[in-house]
């Protein structure tokens, strides 16, 4: 019996963008999901969706889409928490 094992490596990457709420026009958080330097997907707080690319789309089912977009939906509420805290911070200090 002969086993044959290949091996890549890979990369995964989230880029997270987010305002304060004075930049109006502009979605107060975004990600972008990168694998291999190649977005997969993108989530605006604006619309509150994820759209993945259409070359990845089907590889997975509909529900780890779905998944994708809860994370990115509590990432949202982190980084605004976040935000609110460090602001009231600067607020007290000042």
């Amino acid at each position: 019996m002969v086993f044959i094992v290949f091996t890549d490596t890979h990369s995964l990457e989230y880029q997270y963008t987010t305002l304060t709420p004075q930049y109006t026009g502009f979605p107060e958080f975004t990600a972008v999901g990168l694998l291999d330097g190649k977005q997969f997907m993108s989530y605006s707080s604006s619309n509150m969706m994820l759209i993945p690319e259409n070359w990845i789309k089907n590889s997975t089912s509909e529900n780890y889409w779905k998944n994708e977009e809860q994370d990115m939906e509590g990432h949202h509420d982190d980084f605004k928490n976040i935000f609110t805290r460090i602001k009231n911070q600067f607020n007290d200090s000042g």
